[in-house]
């Protein structure tokens, strides 16, 4: 997710990138996980500004759950918070 740090708001839209979760790589789930993660992104950031770490413990945290609930899998999440 590219954030502006001075404004602690998103830049632009999150880019997913999905390995090994077969039959769940379609428009409809990325654009409901898009979602969720923007959501949880602008909740975190808001709480704790300038806090990148836990800005992506949030964001990390909210796309494992959304997976979960989807497919009943746990993959591996990475984010990357990226200051422009």
């Amino acid at each position: 997710v590219p954030y502006d740090k001075k404004t602690n708001k998103p830049v632009g839209e999150p880019v997913i990138m999905m390995r090994g979760i077969p039959g769940f790589n379609d428009e409809k789930f990325l654009a409901d996980a898009r979602v969720r993660i923007m959501k949880a992104f602008k909740d975190a950031a808001s709480a704790h500004k300038g806090e990148t770490n836990r800005i992506k413990k949030a964001v990390r945290d909210a796309t494992g759950k959304f997976v979960w609930e989807r497919c009943h899998r746990r993959p591996v999440i990475m984010p990357v918070i990226m200051e422009v």
